[in-house]
């Protein structure tokens, strides 16, 4: 996670500054990099090998966690500069709250239906369910301009 935020934080950065819109870039890089997720996180609850798990779990992780400083510098750059402290915080409950809350038990429930790998492979559908919402959102970003503080 450490990597994938302070790795996909440069690039992102790097390729809103070449963009003419940032906001349309970062959206487009959260996006991409969700979906370019998708196929590892699946993969990996589909081998047997431990070592190809892993490694396909740290590539699978990287990805996803590249989206964390874009997002949040989406957050910042979007709402109004006396907000941007309430709108942090109340994103970081919202997260926690909707994902990392129901999360287990979602997933538990899930695999005494099923299974626990059948479980664990639906997580890859949520984060394509994430890369399509955060793509379809660079598509329709029209923001060009960051605000003044």
């Amino acid at each position: 996670g450490f990597a994938g935020t302070l790795g996909g934080g440069r690039l992102a950065s790097r390729l809103a500054a070449r963009g003419g819109n940032s906001i349309r870039s970062l959206f487009l890089f959260t996006g991409i990099s969700s979906l370019l997720a998708v196929p590892f996180l699946y993969a990996a609850f589909s081998v047997q090998d431990r070592s190809v798990f892993l490694l396909l779990c740290f590539v699978a992780e990287v990805l996803i966690f590249s989206g964390t400083a874009p997002v949040n510098a989406l957050i910042v750059s979007i709402c109004p500069a006396a907000l941007v402290t309430l709108t942090q915080g109340v994103t970081i409950l919202a997260i926690n709250a909707a994902g990392a809350l129901p999360a287990p038990l979602i997933v538990g429930r899930l695999a005494d239906v099923s299974s626990l790998r059948d479980a664990l492979q639906l997580l890859a559908v949520a984060i394509m369910f994430s890369g399509l919402i955060w793509t379809s959102g660079a598509l329709r970003s029209s923001y060009v301009q960051k605000r003044d503080d």
